[in-house]
């Protein structure tokens, strides 16, 4: 996906977010508003509009006006959105579809020295883009990301880390990587769970293997006081149930 569709689509997302789109110009909220707001939520409201036309209309409008596609116009005049957040957005959907290129061309030829700032930054659930990338499995993003500075450990609005994702996704290969990074192990997120519990939790032999091979904590007990252990045995996991107390688990 080219540059200004991934931009599109994080400025789509982010007027689909904003609830000022619903002020209607008779409610008395939106009459109370000062004229700046009330400008970019007409803004905002006109690509509303725009987005519920047939594709041939949006063509046949930028056609007639002579001026760029409406969507990508209306985008560029509304303050609301920022460069930094619609880039941001866009390298997360770039890290959550593996396309190191655009990634690539972003931290390198755009933004070089905005790097840091700009790959830490959450979206709106949280996650950033290596949070993303580990999910999916993109290692050689994950890889790029961490050597551009990302911040290995940063947690979601679930307290999830990069290696959690990686771990719940059962991505051996990953785990092994952000560990080799220096990624927390123990790491605990929301609910109590570490890495360890959610691999015991989903019954991935393997990936339980590898957390304990690097010292993971093995009877650690999240907040309702189930071990790794426990969860492995509630969830029928019977080979991970037997790793665990082959390493000493109560």
């Amino acid at each position: 996906m080219s540059v200004a569709g991934l931009q599109t689509l994080a400025g789509l997302a982010l007027v689909r977010e904003n609830p000022k789109i619903e002020l209607h110009k008779g409610c008395r909220e939106y009459k109370q508003l000062p004229p700046e707001q009330k400008e970019r939520i007409d803004k905002i409201q006109n690509l509303s509009n725009i987005l519920s036309l047939p594709r041939e209309d949006l063509d046949l409008a930028a056609n007639l006006s002579r001026l760029p596609h409406p969507c990508i116009s209306l985008l560029s005049t509304i303050k609301l959105i920022d460069d930094d957040y619609l880039t941001n957005r866009s390298i997360s959907l770039a890290a959550k579809e593996g396309d190191i290129d655009l990634i690539k061309y972003y931290l390198f030829t755009k933004y070089p020295n905005k790097t840091p700032n700009l790959l830490n930054k959450a979206d709106e659930n949280g996650k950033t883009p290596l949070a993303w990338a580990a999910k999916k499995g993109h290692r050689a993003i994950v890889r790029l990301l961490i050597d551009r500075g990302a911040t290995i450990d940063q947690a979601d609005d679930l307290g999830s880390t990069p290696l959690v994702w990686a771990t719940w996704s059962g991505d051996k290969a990953t785990v092994r990587l952000l560990l080799d990074r220096g990624a927390a192990i123990d790491f605990v997120d929301n609910i109590g769970f570490t890495p360890l519990v959610w691999a015991a939790w989903s019954g991935d032999e393997e990936v339980v293997r590898l957390l304990l091979d690097r010292g993971a904590a093995i009877d650690h007990a999240e907040n309702f006081g189930s071990t790794p252990l426990a969860w492995a045995k509630r969830n029928g996991h019977e080979a991970t149930a037997r790793l665990l107390l082959e390493r000493g688990a109560r």
